[in-house]
């Protein structure tokens, strides 16, 4: 379902900021426009509260017609929301391993399968084309809801397995994965991932994998969430001339990529579809306008990408990091 931003009730959020708070019809997205606040980054420190609880109500808030046009001032809005602590920003497609700009990148929650997942996103329109490119995002506690209940119970009986080779010249290594280039913190890192079938070249770790709860307590609301990369990492959803390619050449345990049951055993196409249309049937989505700021609950809220049509470059800042919410 595609959802449109749509005016259903307006309220002002204080005459001297400015600003006007708009809803989607379905209510599960707040719109703030700029009626004559000029920093984004400073309205938002001094509107916070404000901010956190439109957050708390639907996952995502996009800012709109706020003057920002260059990479400073998105980092400045990063910022206020990562406090002191540590923040990245990057290209969104710089992680999208598997997957072209004229490909459908699948619903994930960045950096689940990290020790240290983050639970704000930013997402930053510097540049867009005439048309594709939407970051479309699902309400994970509307999943959860959803999802066929015999699929809900084993996954979370049993957890859901990441697997990851890391093969030369496909695809990030180990030191992109984990973010280091030290082995030390990589071994350190993989501990805390409750790693398993830990393959090594001397200090190079050429494989593994790990075991996750697929639903979690949100950290703030208490909220059951399905937050996971199930979906996403697995081989199925990987373009269909990339997967033939990928299959002919690596047998299933050396796939650089795919998820399975908790148990080990191979997750059907059947149970990805049926996970993905529950996505689907849960989708909110928008076209980007050059300068919107989406910030989205990133452990409330799973994201994707549209196929890019046109001249595009949609930047993402990740803080507020938690440590493995979904050990398991």
């Amino acid at each position: 379902m595609r959802l449109q931003i749509a005016k259903a009730a307006t309220m002002r959020v204080s005459s001297a900021n400015l600003v006007e708070v708009d809803t989607a019809e379905d209510g599960r997205l707040h719109l703030v426009t700029a009626t004559g606040a000029g920093d984004l980054a400073e309205w938002a420190a001094h509107n916070r509260e404000r901010v956190e609880e439109l957050l708390r109500r639907t996952g995502a808030v996009l800012f709109r017609g706020f003057p920002l046009a260059r990479e400073a001032a998105f980092e400045a809005v990063v910022r206020t929301f990562s406090g002191d602590a540590p923040y990245l920003v990057q290209d969104q497609n710089t992680h999208n391993q598997f997957v072209t700009d004229h490909e459908n990148v699948w619903y994930h929650n960045d950096y689940c399968d990290r020790v240290a997942w983050p639970r704000y996103l930013v997402f930053w329109c510097e540049q867009t084309g005439a048309s594709g490119g939407q970051t479309p995002f699902a309400d994970c506690a509307r999943v959860y809801r959803d999802l066929p209940p015999h699929l809900r119970r084993r996954f979370e009986t049993q957890g859901w397995v990441l697997q990851r080779r890391f093969h030369p010249g496909i695809g990030v290594d180990a030191k992109g994965y984990f973010k280091t280039a030290d082995p030390a913190e990589i071994r350190r890192q993989a501990r805390l991932l409750g790693a398993f079938d830990q393959r090594w070249s001397g200090d190079v770790l050429t494989g593994f994998s790990a075991r996750f709860s697929p639903a979690v307590g949100h950290p703030v609301t208490g909220e059951q969430v399905w937050a996971n990369n199930l979906l996403f990492s697995n081989i199925a959803m990987v373009e269909e001339t990339i997967r033939d390619r990928l299959l002919g050449d690596y047998s299933p345990d050396e796939l650089p990529v795919t998820t399975f049951w908790g148990d080990g055993a191979p997750v059907s196409d059947r149970d990805i579809a049926e996970l993905r249309d529950v996505y689907l049937a849960n989708e909110v989505c928008f076209d980007w306008r050059q300068g919107d700021v989406l910030l989205l609950d990133n452990i409330r809220c799973a994201h994707g990408r549209r196929p890019i049509l046109g001249p595009q470059r949609v930047n993402v800042g990740v803080c507020d990091f938690h440590t493995r919410l979904n050990a398991i």
